[in-house]
């Protein structure tokens, strides 16, 4: 995927995300030359899973994904900015950086996690988009 605009002015750049990763999933990333570590994990509703589709929308009605962004320093010391539920188009401030995962336009259908992907790898249907900017 390419950089992505929001209406704040602000380019994002890309999760380094593969669409087959298992979930939880643990990405590293930079921004500005400072190393960040995101955990994405979907909290999926227990008493409706089995009913649910094999693909889940995680649009905060019911399910939703969860973002932990913490700062990771070449002494290992890290530090948590944010641990957050994701909103389709919402910027998340994280202090230095910003983390969005866009809707409409930008992305359709960009919050779906596979069953077969929670704790399992495969090219399933899971799509997560999202990016990263400096402030």
């Amino acid at each position: 995927m390419d950089p992505f605009l929001l209406p704040s002015g602000r380019t994002y750049q890309p999760l380094p995300l593969a669409a087959d990763a298992a979930f939880p999933a643990r990405v590293s990333l930079s921004s500005a030359g400072v190393s960040y570590v995101m955990l994405l994990y979907p909290n999926i509703d227990a008493a409706g899973f089995a009913a649910a589709p094999d693909i889940i929308a995680l649009d905060g009605a019911r399910d939703h994904l969860v973002m932990r962004l913490a700062l990771d320093p070449p002494g290992g010391d890290r530090r948590t900015l944010r641990i957050r539920k994701v909103a389709l188009g919402q910027e998340i401030d994280c202090g230095p950086v910003f983390v969005a995962f866009p809707g409409p336009p930008i992305a359709v259908g960009n919050l779906q996690i596979a069953k077969r992907n929670l704790n399992g790898t495969g090219a399933h249907g899971t799509r997560i988009i999202g990016g990263i900017a400096p402030r």
